[in-house]
């Protein structure tokens, strides 16, 4: 993609929302939620046969029953994110699934904070923690054995963005943004500003809402905010108030000019936003003013220089009340009536009846809908809305509103919409849109490639499968060399792995269906392993796989081409040898020749595909391949060698100096090979006839590097397993660009890493959405008691224990014996969240770290009346370790009657 087909000059000052991602009651992701929304679906609704019962909760006729409540929230895969069960227990609901939506945001928009060669942001708020105030804080015999550091980072609001941040490794500015209800489209506006100002190059900006409990009814009352009967409806005379809700909403955003050069999907592009205040320019503080509406409608108009005349569609605030909706029209149309006399050109909506009002979440939802609208032309219809306010003048403004679904005709400007939100207190945002341009298509398809998946556990990457195999079934219009393009560009890579070859659509569902082949699957495997091309004595090819590279692989015609040139023996080059003989039989000349010449070209070939060698060893003549690769001679001081050596004749040697050197190494020798030796022309003599094998070479290397054959790309390992060296058979009818597939697959699922940026760089490929990784949720969570527990003494009661077990240790469990090993593994178990703890269980081995170690110190020091210290517990990290360190503590400095009583008690 390095060649620009448009003038950075116009996108100078746009910003490219590349990834969208909701979580909303009744809607399972963001294609659900747009067919609903198409559908004037009205998600909230209720009645008595959908809405669930509401336990022990009393309800009456004041009650109005509503259905908003998001799915799943107790649930949450804590081993992914690198979190104890307690951790995950004591953690805001909202903190935790924030996290996990944007960990799929980033997916969805193709990139992995892990390599992402950029900056990435985060810019986000969330409510106040009512799981904080309604579940833990009850629990007072369960709190008083955590520290409150540890309550804090899990639920308030300041650890929102900086917790995501340390988790998946963001770099960017997060921060946590608090404006009410406008929260999530202030931090859109902030993402923004920090992208134009370089301070990140990937922006995430979003909001969460969810109230815990989640109540199938409200209790309405009079001159409130709530609606009379559980509807939300905008601009309708009918209208009494909002109805609020639960949800996520988050959008990964980027410089335009950086979305086209590196081919992400654009949903949209932000022209401009703009954020202000009201002040006291209003009745009361929680009344909306008009006059600021107005300015920060207007300044993101002027921000984005778009003319309103050219804007079809307004994403309203819209909560449904009669004063805030009278309010915000006005500052709409006056506005608008400033820049034309056109009449009723512009549709005018608002999610909110569609889904509530999810507050913090509200804003940025609200900009997706209206992002989806200008991508697919669409106006989606505005539901419970009959009868117009009467006190607003629709016949002399600007606005209508749109009650049936419709399509956005073209125009002669691109289709632009505006987006409100409007934070109970003053704070105002307003953001324009614009349909993202048409810059470019991708490559036709590979002939031949593969999806490279993986997951944490393989449940998971079974689970991966079997979704992207549904998925790739009912999106048959996606590019399937733009889906491997994505996942290996933009997905993290774990242990369990799978490598899917295909040709066509039909093969590769079938593969990640029936995966049945032990070749393309591995698990536990090593990650990002140091990858070391290894040169032999030996061409473990077919002739007619060198042929078949030469007519299909331009990068290995292009180095065959340059050896021609630089040897030719009796006027015949390379190339005659290969198209007329079984070069088993050649000279010992040619042979070795050939040898070096296939080793250093296949060699070119893996580097160019994106295998990046850390270091490269030599056996027999394939010193001389790996001295040209690594950068330390050139290619014909090599040739020269062989040539010398075979004719007796010494070469005057010299180091290439001025490019950068791959670390060279010797079967021979131990460590990395010096200068004073490459230039030496007796080591060469001995190296060249050396007779050092593979299985000496792979037996003295460090199990944490990959070494691979640098003509098959085969691992060592696995050949000195099979206990020999064979000819690799080449199948000539699937083509040369399928063995290079599939040796590339080989050596991702042995551990390697692939530089597909490197591998990529001659094609112009696409981002594309697509299903995000399946977490493998458990149930966390810590039930509001139902009446407060006055045992001060009682660690941890039953019912907190029980939820937890010791599935996945790795120790087997050996019960306490006394009451001092009984008191520390109850105050363990109350720390980590697992039952039973043993006593050869390791503090670290089980998920703590020096804050968790903080906490417990302090309780075992408060149980025993001891002085331990952080130090004790990082030398005695199991428990009988700390067990016999805590007793040593204890008998110092006793006298006789007091050690024999303590003696009895631990007896």
């Amino acid at each position: 993609m390095s060649e620009k087909k448009w003038d950075e000059n116009l996108y100078i000052n746009d910003i490219a929302i590349i990834g969208m991602n909701v979580r909303l009651p009744g809607v399972k992701d963001l294609s659900d939620f747009w067919n609903a929304i198409l559908s004037g679906k009205e998600l909230i609704a209720s009645s008595d046969e959908n809405t669930p019962e509401l336990g022990n909760q009393k309800s009456d006729r004041s009650e109005i029953r509503v259905n908003t409540q998001l799915a799943g929230i107790e649930l949450f895969d804590e081993k992914f994110f690198g979190f104890t069960k307690r951790e995950a227990e004591l953690m805001d609901p909202q903190h935790r699934l924030f996290m996990e939506s944007v960990w799929e945001s980033l997916e969805i928009s193709g990139y992995n904070s892990q390599t992402y060669e950029g900056v990435i942001g985060l810019y986000a708020g969330t409510n106040a923690s009512t799981y904080l105030i309604n579940n833990l804080l009850p629990n007072q015999d369960l709190l008083q054995n955590i520290n409150e550091i540890q309550i804090m980072i899990g639920n308030d609001k300041d650890h929102l963005t900086s917790q995501i941040a340390y988790r998946l490794d963001l770099k960017g500015p997060c921060i946590t943004v608090q404006t009410a209800c406008s929260t999530s489209l202030v931090a859109v506006h902030l993402a923004c500003e920090s992208l134009l100002n370089g301070e990140c190059d990937l922006a995430l900006a979003g909001g969460v809402t969810i109230k815990i409990p989640q109540l199938g009814s409200y209790r309405y009352n009079t001159g409130g905010l709530v609606s009379l009967d559980g509807h939300c409806r905008t601009f309708d005379t009918r209208a009494t108030g909002t109805v609020y809700s639960n949800g996520i909403g988050v959008v990964v955003l980027k410089r335009l000019n950086d979305a086209l050069q590196d081919g992400d999907h654009i949903h949209a592009v932000i022209k401009g936003s703009a954020v202000n205040s009201d002040g006291s320019d209003r009745v009361g503080y929680t009344a909306p003013g008009v006059n600021g509406q107005i300015s920060v409608i207007t300044e993101a108009l002027e921000v984005a220089r778009i003319d309103p005349v050219t804007i079809g569609y307004v994403e309203s605030h819209g909560t449904g009340t009669p004063l805030g909706d009278v309010i915000e029209f006005k500052a709409l149309a006056e506005v608008y009536s400033s820049y034309t006399d056109n009449k009723g050109f512009c549709a005018l909506s608002s999610i909110k009846p569609n889904i509530g009002h999810t507050e913090m979440a509200a804003g940025v939802i609200g900009l997706i809908k209206a992002a989806l609208s200008v991508e697919h032309a669409l106006i989606p219809p505005e539901i419970n809305f009959e009868e117009p306010n009467p006190n607003i003048d629709w016949y002399h403004s600007p606005f209508y509103i749109n009650t049936l679904l419709a399509k956005w005709e073209n125009t002669e400007f691109p289709r632009r919409a505006g987006v409100s939100a409007f934070g109970l207190g003053g704070t105002n945002a307003h953001v324009v849109i614009e349909e993202a341009p048409q810059i470019y298509t991708p490559d036709p398809d590979r002939q031949w490639d593969s999806l490279l998946i993986s997951a944490r556990t393989e449940s998971a990457l079974k689970n991966y499968r079997e979704k992207l195999a549904n998925y790739l079934n009912e999106h048959r219009h996606i590019s399937l060399s733009d889906v491997a393009y994505t996942l290996k560009m933009g997905r993290r890579v774990f242990k369990h792995k799978c490598a899917i070859p295909f040709k066509n659509r039909t093969q590769c569902v079938e593969g990640l269906l029936n995966l049945n082949d032990a070749e393309f699957y591995r698990q536990g495997n090593e990650l990002d392993l140091p990858t070391i091309f290894v040169f032999n004595d030996r061409l473990l090819m077919e002739e007619n796989f060198i042929r078949d590279m030469y007519q299909q692989s331009s990068i290995f015609k292009y180095n065959m081409d340059q050896c021609c040139q630089l040897i030719r023996v009796n006027d015949q080059s390379v190339l005659d040898w290969i198209w007329s003989n079984n070069y088993e039989d050649l000279e010992d000349e040619r042979r070795q020749k050939l040898l070096l010449t296939v080793q250093y070209v296949m060699a070119q070939v893996w580097m160019d595909s994106g295998v990046i060698p850390s270091g490269v060893y030599g056996i027999g003549v394939g010193h001389l391949a790996a001295a040209a690769i690594s950068n330390t001679l050139s290619l014909d001081s090599c040739f020269q060698i062989l040539s010398g050596v075979q004719l007796g004749r010494n070469v005057q040697l010299t180091i290439v100096e001025e490019r950068s050197r791959i670390p060279f190494y010797s079967a021979a020798e131990h460590g990395e090979l010096t200068d004073e030796m490459i230039v030496n022309w007796s080591f060469w003599k001995d190296r060249l006839t050396d007779d050092h094998r593979i299985s000496e070479l792979a037996g003295s290397i460090s199990e944490k590097m990959l070494l691979l054959d640098v003509v098959t790309l085969r691992d060592f390992q696995q050949q000195r397993d099979q206990g020999n060296h064979k000819i690799v058979k080449y199948q000539q009818t699937e083509g040369a660009k399928a063995y290079i597939t599939d040796r590339l697959n080989a050596c991702w699922l042995s551990g390697g890493s692939i530089d597909w940026k490197r591998h990529y760089s001659e094609e112009q490929r696409l981002r594309v959405s697509l299903p995000t990784y399946p977490f493998d949720r458990e149930r966390h969570w810590i039930e509001s008691p139902r009446k407060p527990n006055t045992d001060s003494n009682n660690i941890l009661s039953k019912e907190f224990l029980n939820q937890f077990s010791r599935e996945g240790l790795s120790s087997e469990y050996l019960p306490p014996s006394n009451e001092i090993e009984k008191k520390i593994t109850a105050i363990w178990e109350v720390q980590l969240g697992i039952s039973p703890i043993g006593m050869n269980d390791n503090f670290f081995e089980l998920g703590g770290y020096s804050l968790l170690g903080t906490s417990l110190v302090t309780r075992i020091n408060s149980t025993f009346s001891l002085d331990l210290y952080l130090r004790d517990l990082f030398e005695n990290p199991t428990v009988s370790q700390l067990a016999e360190c805590i007793m040593t503590k204890m008998l110092f400095g006793l006298d006789d009657d007091e050690f024999n009583q303590l003696l009895q008690d631990i007896e």
